[in-house]
């Protein structure tokens, strides 16, 4: 908003629109009892213009005209100068903030969403974290096209499942727990159960079906808030690296698309014994095949 003109009346509310000779388009507007002057961006032009007038002007009418920013964008604005007139009204301390008073009614309505997890386990396969990834823009060898990757939080292992369908992921959890299960009864001074499982609100895992099982084996379940990634353990960050792995590792060795199973394999077997000094380098190899030649077509 700029200054009011001379020669404009003061009992209109709003004037009529007029052409500057820079082609912008104007009027002339009463906000809060004060004649301001709104300058709007010519339509045909992909330039926004945005004007404050400071006379008389301070942060907190500054913060209240551009609409409530919260103090971390309003300090952007003022050290890039998005706003002209912003850069005049001196140093904002973010630290400080403005004092609205408007502010904490719009705030004290909205949920409150923790941006990390501070869910710390005691015991391996106490909290597990679960995504599904898919599908996938090739069908694997044995028809597969999804996959379901489970990490556990206590020692980062994971462990990957291949799918047909969606369909199969209460199979995959249940054969996660035969093995979580076979893992417990070799190790027999670690307790190794599945006592919490995290995930999206997929509707995969709100399913009956999902409900059952987790009902069955006694595993408490826990649905992370929609676009807060953080708090599913970071299981997306996991799946995209693994994922960019495995297109690296089908780029290297030549092998088709349709082997993209066999590629995220190879890739977690690896990211499982990178965190840990019991395997050394000479145990992993690269991804390969065998080739068998014989002497003559009659020994084939």
């Amino acid at each position: 908003t700029g200054k009011q003109r001379a020669g404009i009346p003061s009992s209109q509310q709003v004037d009529s629109y007029f052409t500057t000779a820079d082609g912008d388009s104007s009027c002339f507007a009463s906000i809060g009892g004060e004649r301001v002057q709104l300058v709007l961006a010519n339509p045909s032009t992909n330039i926004t213009h945005a004007h404050i007038h400071t006379n008389k002007c301070s942060h907190a009418v500054a913060h209240s005209r551009l609409g409530h920013p919260n103090d971390e964008y309003y300090n952007i604005m003022q050290l890039h100068d998005m706003v002209k007139g912003l850069s005049s009204l001196g140093k904002f301390d973010r630290h400080v903030g403005t004092a609205c008073h408007d502010c904490p009614h719009g705030h004290a309505h909205s949920r409150p969403v923790p941006h990390s997890s501070a869910r710390t386990p005691t015991a391996p396969n106490e909290c597990i974290y679960m995504d599904v990834g898919g599908p996938m823009p090739v069908r694997g060898l044995n028809d597969e096209l999804y996959f379901n990757m489970c990490r556990c939080k206590y020692l980062g292992h994971r462990v990957i499942y291949f799918m047909k369908s969606k369909d199969e992921i209460v199979g995959t959890v249940r054969q996660y727990l035969v093995e979580t299960r076979a893992i417990d009864l070799k190790v027999a001074h670690i307790e190794y159960s599945v006592k919490l499982i995290v995930t999206d609100s997929d509707k995969l895992y709100m399913s009956s079906a999902f409900q059952t099982l987790a009902q069955q084996h006694d595993i408490r379940q826990w649905f992370a808030a929609p676009y807060t990634h953080a708090q599913a353990g970071s299981i997306e960050t996991d799946m995209r690296v693994i994922g960019e792995g495995a297109i690296i590792v089908i780029h290297s060795s030549g092998f088709p698309l349709c082997l993209w199973p066999y590629a995220y394999s190879y890739v977690v077997w690896c990211k499982n014994r990178s965190y840990t000094k019991k395997y050394y380098t000479d145990a992993h190899r690269y991804m390969t095949c065998l080739l068998y030649t014989s002497p003559s077509p009659r020994d084939s």
